[in-house]
């Protein structure tokens, strides 16, 4: 019973964290091209340091430093791909009120079986970076 609760509670912070990153991001909307080259800015944000199979699954670890010149707030999308390419799971870190200049460690956890079984490659897919209040 325990581990259920324990579950759902993690479950419903993770899903609150991505509602609201998600609110943030079409509240600070700008026109596409600058959404496109703000994407392109925050991608060279974000750096991965080891990608492996774990006792949780396969695992994603990386850095985040934030090279704009505010606070900002990082949603980071990763992509667990098998050997000729196709995606095995998908999953996402958000990063949080990091300061100009400043660094972050972030993690994403496939507890996907094929993806762990594969020895899946890790990808950042996409990095969305927003100004953090």
């Amino acid at each position: 019973m325990g581990a259920v609760l324990f579950l759902v509670l993690v479950v419903g912070g993770c899903a609150l964290l991505v509602s609201r990153a998600v609110h943030q991001l079409t509240e600070n909307a700008h026109p596409a091209e600058d959404v496109q080259a703000a994407s392109e800015a925050a991608f060279k944000d974000v750096v991965v340091n080891r990608c492996e199979s774990t006792a949780q699954g396969r695992e994603v670890k990386g850095t985040v430093t934030n090279q704009a010149g505010r606070r900002s707030d990082f949603v980071i999308q990763v992509d667990f791909e098998g050997p000729t390419g196709q995606q095995l799971d998908q999953g996402t870190a958000i990063v949080q009120g990091l300061n100009p200049a400043r660094s972050a460690e972030w993690s994403v956890v496939s507890r996907a079986e094929r993806a762990a079984a594969s020895g899946a490659v890790c990808r950042v897919a996409k990095v969305m970076r927003t100004s953090s209040p």
